[in-house]
């Protein structure tokens, strides 16, 4: 009985994780800390943080992670790289189903700048990218 009430305590604890915060708040964290992941060069960590990640089979995962890969080396070539990635803003899509998009500044080497778009997804207590 004992296990039986805690388990639905989590399960409620789960479901509720992303309700009681600032949903903006905390998509903007994972999105900026989903990118530092990227500019560090941990693509695979970087890829850990996309929604359905943990379902890939292995060599889509391995073929993404090999597209971010060139995608730093195309803003390196381009722009000289990236240097860091500030949030500019979020807005709530769905408080329902945990919906953010994140406004964030990509600031490149080259001193030039350009804001993106990262939806974000809330799923059992983690946000993930979408």
């Amino acid at each position: 009985m004992v296990v039986v009430v805690a388990a639905i305590v989590a399960a409620v604890f789960l479901l509720s994780r992303c309700e009681k915060r600032d949903l903006g708040a905390e998509a903007t964290q994972a999105a900026v800390d989903s990118y530092r992941l990227l500019l560090a060069g941990d693509y695979d960590g970087y890829t850990s943080n996309v929604f359905g990640a943990d379902r890939m089979h292995p060599d889509y995962r391995s073929q993404m992670v090999e597209a971010y890969k060139q995608f730093i080396g195309q803003q390196k070539d381009e722009h000289g790289g990236i240097l860091s990635v500030k949030p500019v803003n979020a807005k709530l899509e769905s408080e329902k189903d945990s919906l953010v998009n994140v406004f964030m500044m990509l600031c490149f080497a080259d001193s030039t700048n350009e804001e993106i778009v990262v939806p974000m997804v809330c799923r059992h207590g983690r946000w993930k990218m979408r």
